[in-house]
């Protein structure tokens, strides 16, 4: 639904106020993030319909991938198409899927990112709406859209005991050995769609 949307979510950052012997760190404290509506410029729109045809050209060949042999299969296509995608959107801004409990280590959520997803899975436990924000960074902004587990088929490869198959269990120990990914029910988190620009 965010992808149509013409609304973005801003978040506003306030920084802690820095103690003159506190030690300098590389990315600052946050105290608090203001969430609201407002309409969102072209650019940033631009980039959360990639997210839509990032997330669209994914789940056409899982779905195809499943259909030919399975969460196995599936596993193995992901590791080789995710990656792909990702490079061919990328350019001025680098794009990426995001979450605090990755498949692959190299997509763990930044310290600003993870505050981001804190603060949509609190919203949804309180039955709040969530959708695509714009967070100014100290480097530049993140754009960053918000990825759910939307179907039974996800719970194959993300889900908890008995929905993950031991085979499909063991393709993902050989595929991604740091594998944190599992657990999830219907409608959970997973994480975010992200776009990372630095100023020039």
């Amino acid at each position: 639904m965010y992808f149509r949307s013409l609304t973005f979510f801003s978040i506003t950052l306030l920084f802690l106020a820095c103690k003159p012997d506190a030690p300098a760190k590389a990315v600052p404290e946050y105290e608090t993030i203001q969430y609201k509506g407002e309409a969102a410029d072209e650019a940033d729109r631009l980039i959360v319909k990639q997210f839509g045809e990032f997330k669209m050209q994914l789940s056409n060949r899982l779905m195809a991938a499943m259909k030919e042999g399975g969460p196995e299969k599936a596993i193995e296509v992901c590791q080789v198409v995710s990656p792909e995608i990702e490079k061919s959107l990328s350019g001025e801004a680098q794009v990426l899927r995001v979450s605090q409990k990755p498949r692959n280590p190299e997509h763990r959520a930044s310290e600003v990112e993870s505050m981001v997803l804190d603060l949509w899975a609190a919203r949804l436990k309180e039955g709040k709406p969530i959708g695509a924000v714009v967070v100014p960074t100290e480097t530049g902004r993140v754009v960053m859209a918000p990825i759910q587990i939307s179907g039974e088929m996800c719970l194959s490869c993300h889900g908890i005991g008995e929905q993950i198959k031991p085979e499909t269990a063991a393709a993902l120990k050989k595929a991604y050995p740091s594998d944190e990914a599992t657990g999830y029910s219907l409608n959970d988190l997973r994480g975010a769609f992200v776009a990372r620009f630095i100023k020039k």
